[in-house]
């Protein structure tokens, strides 16, 4: 694979994720975050982590498509091991 190859698929990996009608929808812990236009849905977390010190740590799950083609990321606690 050629340097500029990597650099693509490397600049891709950290591209917002769109959905297909441009609507993106977070939720988390019975709560639902609007969209921060231009983020990745982990810098969408670290914002709103500021006011919801539980985000910190949460991992993000997704996007699953709902039926108006909205792509919903679920915010959830981290899975490891307890030490």
């Amino acid at each position: 694979m050629s340097k500029s190859t990597k650099k693509t698929v490397a600049a891709n990996a950290a591209a917002p994720a769109i959905a297909s009608n441009g609507k993106r929808v977070f939720t988390g812990n019975g709560q639902e975050f609007a969209d921060i236009e231009g983020k990745t849905p982990d810098e969408v977390r670290k914002v709103y982590a500021v006011n919801f010190p539980w985000l910190a740590e949460a991992s993000v799950k997704g996007p699953v498509t709902r039926n108006d083609g909205t792509q919903e990321f679920t915010f959830g606690p981290k899975l490891g091991p307890k030490g």
